[in-house]
């Protein structure tokens, strides 16, 4: 073969070549056109130089409440108007999850706390979060994952401080969320992707929320009404592109399990579209461009990577058999709608008697049991409508009996956990309802 016939042969070898690129993903072909025709622009120094404030530029009532904290391996922009995190900065690599000595955390306590940079009259009280979790279906929601976190002990703690913690729903922690972290956290595996930043907020509520305990000691709380993660990559085959797309979930039970199975999950379901971003961003306050220049991430030819990545979460892959068969249990259980409801869901840890042995008053499920069985007696006392008081009568020592016979419990767990035993709760709730039908 001649010279030229081996450049011409090249030459289609490249042309193909290039075809095949194009095509890798069918759809994806305007994003490459768009990567050719950009030239990238070198942020300056004056670019990076935002104010923290800027960033929630979009609505002045979130910024001017906004505190900045540098953490080991996250940072933390806090609301004090609303005591807890509204975004948190990591950066996924190679040490994402790993450090100078392995932490596991079954074999460490728990230590969640107030962080001591925060002043304490903008800071949840440990109290709020016991009331929250232990009836109402709550849960200490890490912005930053712990598990992302294990640089060292010290990187790891940070994690359980109040500044990096929201109040989130149970079953959304557990379930649905656990997966967005679980794929999140395998982005780092994939090849063709780094400079992998995930922006993790929260939305709050318009008013607050008021809970009771046993006792009725009464707090308030801002219930997050949403969670959401800003993830943005840069990829190798289009190298002047940044990726980026908002993937916002519901702060409520959001249900994952047919059939006594968590079925796979979409995240494409839950991925903000564009033309609502205007309106997250006046909601959130954040300045999605200001957050990325901050970040000295290029904003100026954005691009979803919905169409290059793959959004299906497949739970048995991603998780053990063992964590979604206890996720199954927990959702059944804490779905609950009544006293009957309940003990029907749990009838199994019933009949193996781990409700009833007193060393078991420190298992986390434990907890859960007796302070939801406490909200099912408490609404259904309080808030079911009585004609008389001698109706009312009926029905409470009809009700009492139910309970002490049929709906057991062991009274020492329940008291050490409730800090009030059913005798004195009964009555405090009984006397509630009659002043008001006697008045």
């Amino acid at each position: 073969m001649d010279e030229k016939s081996k450049k011409t042969k090249q030459s289609k070898k490249t042309k193909q070549s290039k075809k095949t690129d194009r095509n890798i993903i069918k759809t994806d072909r305007n994003i490459i056109n768009k990567g050719r025709n950009y030239k990238t622009k070198k942020l300056t120094k004056s670019d990076i130089t935002i104010n923290i404030k800027d960033i929630f530029s979009n609505n002045k009532n979130i910024s001017k409440d906004i505190v900045f904290l540098k953490k080991i391996s996250f940072d933390i922009f806090y609301s004090y108007k609303y005591k807890y995190p509204l975004l948190i900065r990591e950066q996924l690599n190679n040490l994402t999850g790993k450090g100078e000595n392995k932490i596991i955390r079954q074999n460490i306590i728990d230590n969640f706390k107030p962080d001591s940079n925060i002043p304490i009259k903008y800071s949840t009280k440990e109290n709020d979060y016991l009331i929250y979790t232990r009836y109402y279906n709550g849960s200490y929601g890490h912005i930053a994952p712990a598990s992302w976190h294990k640089l060292n002990i010290e990187d790891y703690c940070e994690t359980f401080l109040y500044s990096n913690i929201i109040p989130q729903n149970y079953i959304m922690n557990t379930g649905i969320w656990n997966f967005l972290e679980i794929w999140c956290y395998n982005l780092h595996y994939n090849k063709n992707i780094f400079n992998i930043n995930i922006f993790t907020g929260c939305i709050p509520n318009s008013k607050t929320s008021i809970f009771y305990d046993a006792n009725l000691n009464k707090i308030e709380m801002n219930i997050p009404t949403d969670m959401f993660k800003i993830i943005v990559f840069n990829h190798i085959q289009y190298p002047y592109i940044t990726f980026i797309d908002i993937i916002i979930i519901k702060n409520k039970e959001i249900n994952i399990v047919k059939n006594n199975k968590i079925i796979n999950i979409n995240l494409n379901k839950y991925i903000l579209k564009k033309n609502l971003y205007k309106s997250f961003e006046t909601t959130t306050g954040i300045n999605i461009k200001k957050l990325l220049q901050f970040y000295n991430i290029n904003n100026t030819n954005l691009e979803s990577f919905t169409k290059i990545i793959n959004l299906i979460c497949i739970p048995n892959k991603i998780r053990s058999i063992e964590q979604n068969k206890n996720f199954i249990y927990f959702y059944t259980f804490l779905s609950s709608k009544t006293i009957n409801e309940l003990y029907e869901n749990i009838y199994e840890q019933i009949k193996k008697e781990k409700l009833m042995k007193f060393e078991n008053y420190d298992l986390y499920f434990v907890k859960y049991f007796y302070g939801k069985r406490n909200l099912l007696i408490r609404e259904k006392i309080l808030f079911t409508e009585y004609k008389s008081l001698e109706d009312f009568d009926l029905f409470f020592n009809k009700f009492r009996d139910e309970l002490y016979n049929k709906y057991i419990i062991n009274q020492d767990i329940e008291k050490k956990i409730l800090n009030i035993s059913q005798d004195d709760y009964l009555i405090k709730y009984y006397n509630i309802v009659k002043k008001k039908l006697t008045k």
